[in-house]
């Protein structure tokens, strides 16, 4: 990608048939963050060989230098020159995304892209112009969330290279999303999120449990799974929530039934975290959670049963991935028919 300068940017705008100075000043920082993220790339390599370079950092990159294999070898993932890199961005994420929902809506406003299609959100590189647009919104009635991503895929378009946000994770973690980010390259339908999402969750969990069962230390995958499922248990009370406020607000439900369904939810996650004495997500359910919030929580991951019956009916990844790829060329209804029936024709 090139660091274009002014006109580069109109030319772009033009293409995406864009117009206006807001449009002009997104896609500019977009491109320009985009831009020197691969400008500031180091070969993993030469981060290695470097003698100024922290032993923990070199830790973990070999770390990630033993996926990638893994992922290339045994999965038949292609890996190529991905992850081969690496950005030491010196800030806690690499973009922030803006969502935003009507105070009677569940829905979501949407941003439609080149390449990736519409999503229920917007990306900046700069925590201060996430900012900046999320009171833009709020000035015309909406809720809205700025939630920080520690990484993304470029699907493909770059080698992507390893970024400092995600390096210090604990193994699992991390080798789970460089195998999350992976299958995106692998498999990608424009404007499904449910489908890109699903599959690249399944993948990675397959995977990882694979990982750690190869190398014997299948007890260590356990430990990550027991420790996912307090966020799993949340996920599916907020996702409870989202459904209940989406039926209230299809039924014409004034704004009281929405804040005593917001109450009620508190309520009980405070009795809850007193019962186990843990105030792990005390910052999101009383200073984050609103409508935007739950849009960004969208069941994206509904899928992941059926990818999983999949992989087990074919048995092999490389059946498997092929059996997924068939199906990016249904429309999206059938495509959904087609993994349902995979559960149901498997019970």
């Amino acid at each position: 990608m090139r660091a274009a300068g002014s006109r580069g940017w109109i030319v772009i705008c033009l293409l995406l048939g864009v117009s206006g100075c807001s449009s002009l000043n997104f896609y500019g920082q977009a491109v320009g963050g985009q831009w020197r993220i691969l400008r500031d790339r180091i070969p993993i390599e030469d981060v290695l060989k470097a003698a100024d370079q922290p032993s923990a950092t070199k830790s973990k990159l070999k770390l990630v230098q033993g996926v990638l294999a893994f992922a290339d070898q045994q999965l038949g993932m292609p890996v190529g020159k991905k992850y081969s890199s690496y950005v030491d961005l010196q800030r806690r994420y690499v973009v922030w995304n803006v969502f935003a929902a009507a105070p009677e809506s569940i829905q979501g406003e949407h941003w439609c892209y080149p390449v990736v299609g519409c999503a229920p959100y917007r990306g900046y590189f700069d925590e201060d112009d996430a900012h900046a647009y999320a009171a833009s919104l709020q000035a015309d009635g909406l809720e809205t969330y700025v939630g920080g991503v520690p990484a993304y895929s470029t699907l493909g378009w770059f080698d992507d290279p390893v970024l400092s946000t995600f390096l210090d994770w604990p193994e699992a973690d991390l080798a789970g999303l460089l195998l999350h980010e992976l299958a995106h390259g692998v498999v990608w339908v424009d404007g499904d999120v449910a489908f890109n999402e699903s599959f690249a969750t399944a993948v990675s969990e397959i995977a990882l449990a694979q990982y750690f069962s190869t190398a014997g230390r299948d007890s260590e995958y356990e430990a990550w799974v027991d420790r996912r499922a307090s966020w799993l248990l949340m996920k599916e009370k907020l996702l409870e929530l989202k459904a209940n406020l989406e039926a209230a607000f299809q039924q014409g439900s004034s704004l009281e039934r929405k804040i005593t369904l917001y109450k009620e939810f508190k309520d009980q996650y405070r009795r809850d975290k007193d019962l186990h004495d843990s105030t792990r997500f005390d910052q999101l359910v009383f200073a984050e959670l609103n409508n935007a919030y739950l849009v960004s929580l969208g069941a994206y991951e509904d899928w992941v049963p059926a990818f999983r019956c999949l992989y087990a009916l074919h048995g092999t990844w490389a059946e498997f991935f092929t059996a997924v790829d068939q199906l990016t060329e249904l429309e999206i209804a059938e495509r959904g028919e087609a993994l349902r029936a995979c559960v149901v024709n498997r019970e």
